[in-house]
This record gives C-alpha cells, sequence and structure tokens, in this order.
C-alpha cells in the first residue's frame, strides 16, 4: 500500500487521456473510480489496453459503452492463453516478441548455431522481430503492440538477431532508455533493473564495432559491478523472483565482457579497479552458485531455477580463475541434468514477476534445452581472464603504499576471510570484502611494527601504543591524527587507527557498532603492547638466569583472544 500511495503521489491521472500512452495504461484497473474510462478508449488496440487482460478488463467494465472488440481479445485469451480455456487468465497476453527474443538468445548463446535450428519457423520468428524492429522505429516491446516498448525486449530482441547474423542498430534503444548512470527499462520506471541492464549489456557487446558504444558499455558495467558489490546476501531484481535469474545474466555478461578485454577490445576504458571488480563479481556470482546446489541436483527443487545455474556454470567453465575447480562445476552440471531429466519435481517455477508471479512455457522450455545441452557443448575450457591484474597485491589505503616485510600472508588473508563466509553461507555484500582484506594486512603491519621497531627502542612499548586511549573525542569519533605525537612508531599507529574508525563502512554504519569497533580496537592495540612488553621482560631475563618467569599479568585463556 505503501508503494501504492508513493507512485499515485507522483502520478496524475488524467495523463492517461492524452494520445501518448503511458506503461499506466497495462494496468487501468488501479484507477477505478479515479478517472472516466471512456477518455481512454483511443488507447485501444486490437481489442487490449497494452496486451493487459485485467486492463482490458477494467475498461470493458467501467466504460459508458460495451466494446465487442475488447470482448473478443478476452475470449480469445481464455482460449489461446496460459489457461488453454481452464480458467486461468495471464498477466500479459500476447508476448510474442518476448517469447521470441528470449528463446531464440537462450538456444543460440548456449552452443546450438544457426544451422542446428534451421527450420521454416525460425526464419518466421526472426522476419517478426526485424519487421517489428522497422516498424516501431529501432525499439520494440513483448508484443506485436505499438506504442509499448522497453529496454529489455529491445536489448533482447537486437542479440537474438545478431545472433543470427541480423544486424539492427541499438542506437534507438541507446537514445531512448540511456540513463544518467544506468539503463532505464521504460519512460516512467520508479527503480532500476539489473536484469535490464545485463541485457542491455550483452546486446552491446555483440555489436560489429563495439567501440561505437565504449560510453554505454563503461556504464553499465559499472552499474552491474555496483549493484552486485552492494548487494547483501542474493541479489535481487524486480522482473523475477529468483536470484538465480539475474546471477546468470550477470555471468553471461561478465564473461563475454572479459573475452573481448582479453582480446584487446575494451583496454583503452576499463581501469584496473573494474577490471578486477568484473572478475570477482563472476567469480562470486559462478561459485555461490555451486554451493546451492541441493542433495538431488537441484537448484530449490524447481525446473528453470536449476537451469539458470547449470547455464551460470557453463560460464565459469570458460574462467581461468575455475581451472582449480572444473571437476566440481562438472560434477554439478552433470548432476543438475540429472535432476531435469528424471522429472522426478512436484512443482514448476513461477518466478517471472508483474502483477502476478507467473510461468511462461516457451522460455522454460527453451532454458531446459539450452540446460541440458551443455554437457554436449565443445568449448575452450578456461580461456577467459587471462588478462586478471593482480589485484591481491595491488593494494593501497588512503592513497599511501604499504610495505609489508614478508608478503607470505597476501595470497592466504581473502581465503581466510571469504572461505569462512561461504562456508557458513553468510554472503556479506562484496564492497566489504577488500576493506576486510585491507584491515587483515594492515594488522600484519601492526605486528611487525610492534614487534620490531617498538623493542628496539623501548624495553617498555606500552608508553607509545597506549596512548591511543586518548585518541577519541568525547562524542565518540576519532580525532585527528595530531593527536598523538609523530614518532616513529604512533605515526603508523594512528593512519591505522583513523583508516579503521574513519572508514567509509564505518561511519555509515550504527551508532552502536561504532562503539563496539572502537573498544575492541583499543583491546587489540593493548593487547599487542601488552605481549611486546612481557616478551621483552622475557627476553631481559638472560640466558644465564636461573629464575622461571612466571609473572606474566594474563591467563592463556585471556591470551587467546586478544
Amino acid at each position: 500500500m505503501a508503494m501504492n500511495n508513493e507512485k499515485m503521489s507522483r502520478f496524475k491521472p488524467e495523463s492517461l487521456y492524452e494520445q501518448k500512452p503511458s506503461s499506466a495504461i497495462h494496468s487501468l484497473e488501479a484507477f477505478v473510480g479515479k478517472i472516466d474510462f471512456d477518455q481512454v478508449s483511443h488507447h485501444l488496440w486490437q481489442g487490449s489496453m497494452m496486451a493487459s487482460p485485467s486492463s482490458t478488463a477494467a475498461y470493458l467494465i467501467h466504460a459508458s459503452h460495451w466494446d465487442e472488440e475488447a470482448e473478443a481479445y478476452l475470449r480469445h485469451v481464455i482460449k489461446a492463453g496460459a489457461g488453454h480455456g481452464s480458467g486461468g487468465i495471464p498477466g500479459t497476453f500476447p508476448i510474442t516478441h518476448f517469447e521470441y527474443s528470449w528463446v531464440l538468445a537462450t538456444l543460440l548463446r548456449s552452443g546450438f548455431s544457426k544451422l542446428d535450428l534451421e527450420c521454416a519457423e525460425l526464419q518466421c520468428m526472426a522476419n517478426t522481430l526485424r519487421k517489428a524492429f522497422e516498424e516501431e522505429g529501432g525499439i520494440i516491446g513483448f508484443a506485436i503492440a505499438p506504442r509499448a516498448p522497453d529496454v529489455d525486449d529491445t536489448a533482447k530482441g537486437l542479440l537474438a538477431l545478431s545472433l543470427l547474423d541480423h544486424q539492427v542498430s541499438p542506437d534507438r534503444m541507446i537514445e531512448g532508455y540511456e540513463g544518467q548512470d544506468h539503463f532505464i527499462t521504460f519512460g516512467s520506471e520508479r527503480d532500476p533493473s539489473l536484469t535490464s541492464n545485463c541485457h542491455v549489456l550483452v546486446a552491446l557487446l555483440h555489436q560489429p564495432d563495439v567501440s561505437c558504444y565504449h560510453s554505454q558499455i563503461l556504464k553499465t558495467t559499472k552499474y552491474i559491478c555496483g549493484h552486485w558489490w552492494s548487494s547483501d546476501c542474493h541479489v535481487k531484481d524486480k522482473w523475477h523472483l529468483s536470484h538465480l535469474y539475474p546471477t546468470m545474466l550477470l555471468a553471461e555478461a561478465f564473461t563475454l565482457f572479459l573475452e573481448l578485454l582479453d582480446g584487446g577490445a575494451l583496454s583503452d576504458i576499463v581501469s584496473q579497479e573494474l577490471h578486477s571488480r568484473v572478475c570477482i563479481s563472476l567469480f562470486q556470482a559462478c561459485f555461490r552458485t555451486l554451493m546451492e546446489q541441493e542433495e538431488d541436483g537441484s537448484w530449490g527443487g524447481l525446473p528453470e531455477q536449476t537451469c539458470y545455474a547449470i547455464l551460470t556454470l557453463a560460464e565459469a567453465r570458460k574462467g581461468l580463475f575455475f581451472r582449480d575447480l572444473l571437476v566440481q562445476i562438472q560434477a554439478a552440471i552433470d548432476r543438475g541434468v540429472l535432476f531435469l531429466d528424471s522429472r522426478d519435481y512436484q512443482r514448476m517455477d513461477h518466478g517471472w514477476a508483474s502483477k502476478t508471479a507467473y510461468r511462461v512455457a516457451f522460455v522454460a522450455e527453451a532454458y531446459e534445452i539450452a540446460a541440458l545441452n551443455v554437457p554436449h557443448v565443445k568449448q575452450t575450457i578456461g580461456a577467459v581472464g587471462h588478462s586478471l591484474p593482480p589485484a591481491l597485491t595491488a593494494t593501497e589505503l588512503n592513497g599511501d603504499e604499504i610495505h609489508i616485510a614478508e608478503d607470505k600472508y597476501l595470497n592466504i588473508i581473502p581465503f581466510t576471510w571469504i572461505g569462512c563466509n561461504n562456508r557458513i553461507d553468510e554472503l556479506i555484500e562484496a564492497v566489504a570484502s577488500p576493506a576486510i582484506k585491507d584491515v587483515s594486512i594492515l594488522h600484519e603491519l601492526i605486528d611487525q611494527i610492534i614487534d620490531g621497531t617498538v623493542q628496539q627502542q623501548s624495553s617498555d612499548p606500552s608508553n607509545n601504543t597506549n596512548r591511543f586511549k586518548n585518541a577519541q573525542s568525547t562524542t565518540g569519533d576519532l580525532v585527528g591524527s595530531n593527536s598523538l605525537a609523530p614518532q616513529e612508531v604512533s605515526v603508523p599507529l594512528t593512519r591505522f587507527v583513523a583508516y579503521v574508525l574513519n572508514h567509509e563502512l564505518v561511519l555509515t554504519s550504527s551508532a552502536w557498532d561504532r562503539q563496539n569497533l572502537y573498544h575492541e580496537l583499543r583491546a587489540f592495540l593493548h593487547a599487542h603492547a601488552t605481549q611486546a612488553e612481557e616478551n621483552s621482560r622475557f627476553e631481559q631475563q638472560g640466558l644465564q638466569n636461573n629464575t622461571v618467569y612466571t609473572s606474566a599479568r594474563r591467563s592463556f585463556f585471556n591470551w587467546v583472544p586478544a
């Protein structure tokens, strides 16, 4: 209800009377009692209100004159729609362009060639899409209905025709749907869609000359990365209820992106940071999918979701960074295929989201055919990603290079955190991972400072380190680095404290979390100082001293967690 109120506060129902239609025509049932239905009759096309049975029914009920064409449309929907006379009514009918585009693009991207699919029906489907682009000015919608285009169907249609060697320019799509930092699905969209931007990126990457669309490719890639990195746990999208669908699309888009980047096509526009983020996002998408498979070989016990997962893992096989997991990936694919072959599932997916959750039978069958074909596809294993930059050793904090005496920890630190995180299925947002890695590296640096420099300068290192207790203001915020004397020990320690307490993720957390972090950080530094002091006292006994050192101020139990 809150969402409805928010939408209605920004929408004027009277705008529906204008000649130019909006996406709201698809949902006229929401405006019963708010508009004069006689004044929207000009939006009727071939008996329907923007291919929506419920919207058409609302018009037919509330208009002052009965419309025979609208009645004929509804009768046809009851007979030929998804219910096939059972009484079930689809949320949208027909969806010709949607079905054609998704079926063709899915099959052609999953290993089937144009020759494999060659038949009269294929030519009919291709001609329908090509004619739609011509008649509708380079952008299309989900059905053979004018004035209802969207970026999803346009991008998928462009991709399908491109895979059939029929090139259509994406210029009109860019002109109509490119936003400031992402592509919109349609004009009056309230919030952006991850899957829509994935479709746009794949369509642009399949253009004959991608250099013409560098700006748009960079924009969509950054948006998709940002969306993935800021998603806590599973990624979500408004057009599909399953997280595996946007995950699959991300894997397809970023694998293709890396293929072109490896070949030098995008090297002029992609920074090392973005390159690393793309690789990490792709790895997480595929690895998390691998980890979610159930004992029966399915994902969620649902056939279509299982198809999405298999196709995601098929993309993983191409990645150089999955070469050590190829056996496990292939085994997971084989188990998923066995589940699909067994037909041992009790229910079908209804994952597509619109007015209701629904299933598109033709599209579901296309995904199943594609998934079942994965074991038979001949592809070069581990060929993608050889241009991956050395992200693990390119660490910079606050613009200063960090020198660590030994780099033996650099490879194990990321695995320690991410491996444990995956093991317990607590999928933190990716944006936190680099910060965790950086703090861990700094932890090693603090060890070096205290164990080395402090002990060299003083037999009582706590004189410097314990001054941290004065580094916090009365408000709980960190005072500037000038609060500690600029000595060889205190300066790097202060930088460490400043980095941790002033980190963006910390500053945007709750007051309780910030205060708790402060206390934990203080205990961490004091524990280091105390340990260094005790080591020094132990060393001062001398090898000839018969006195046994027994005056440690902490028990083993208290020492371990510190």
